[in-house]
């Protein structure tokens, strides 16, 4: 909308600040309008691992696993809390295996702490939306890919 103003938040690359990060998704190969030839205002604020409130919502960051750095968010307003979870693969080898028979779930499946602490960062969350790219029979050829396998995202909301 010409004239808004829009504040993101995001982290900063590896090779590049989050302002840049943003224009180059916006490059006309993948997009039709160049982030400046918005008729709108746009603040960026890198962040990591935090918490921090906007107008009465509460937000609070995770580094998700992923090849570059991303942030999960847990955003609290109102008394509903919603988790947005995308680009983020399972720490260790996924827990789930076909021969495991379906509704098995194990908390003790999820043995390495980053899975552990993920699954802490969803918990009591009313609405969870998580990367979930993958079949298992799909994952090992897209292993370290950083996403996650739709049974993975499963079992870490069944751990949470």
């Amino acid at each position: 909308m010409p004239g808004s103003h829009l504040t993101v938040y995001g982290p900063a690359g590896i090779d590049r600040t989050f302002p840049r990060a943003v224009g180059g998704q916006m490059d006309y190969a993948y997009f039709p309008m160049p982030l400046e030839e918005f008729p709108a205002r746009f603040d960026f604020v890198e962040v990591g691992e935090t918490e921090f409130a906007v107008d009465g919502v509460s937000v609070r960051t995770q580094f998700l696993n992923h090849t570059a750095p991303c942030l999960g968010y847990r955003i609290a307003a109102g008394g509903a809390t919603f988790v947005y979870a995308t680009d983020h693969e399972a720490y260790a080898d996924p827990p789930w295996h076909p021969d495991r028979p379906p509704a098995s779930f194990d908390p003790a499946f999820l043995a390495h702490a980053g899975d552990a602490r993920h699954a802490a960062f969803l918990r009591d969350a009313d609405l969870v939306l998580h990367d979930a790219q993958y079949w298992s029979a799909d994952y090992p050829a897209k292993a370290g890919w950083g996403h996650s396998t739709v049974e993975y995202a499963v079992d870490i909301a069944l751990a949470a």
